[in-house]
């Protein structure tokens, strides 16, 4: 699917507890003002990363006004 210029709705998969989700919050809340921002909580290191991750991104893709899928870990930088 093409990228849109202005998404409905941005989905973020990653741990809801890490720098990452306060990085990306805090950018797309400056960037991208009123756009909301789902989350959809995983692990992002570990064995058992990989599965949760999967599991993640299945639990976006049946949100039909999420547009765009972030998938992000570490933080914690300037950008």
């Amino acid at each position: 699917r093409p990228i849109p210029v202005l998404p409905r709705r941005i989905g973020v998969v990653t741990s809801p507890t890490g720098a990452a989700i306060r990085d990306v919050l805090e950018v797309t809340g400056q960037r991208f003002p009123g756009i909301p921002i789902l989350i959809s909580p995983c692990l992002v290191q570990g064995d058992a990363a990989p599965a949760q991750i999967a599991a993640a991104l299945a639990r976006l893709a049946r949100v039909e006004d999420v547009d765009v899928v972030l998938l992000v870990r570490g933080g914690g930088s300037l950008e």
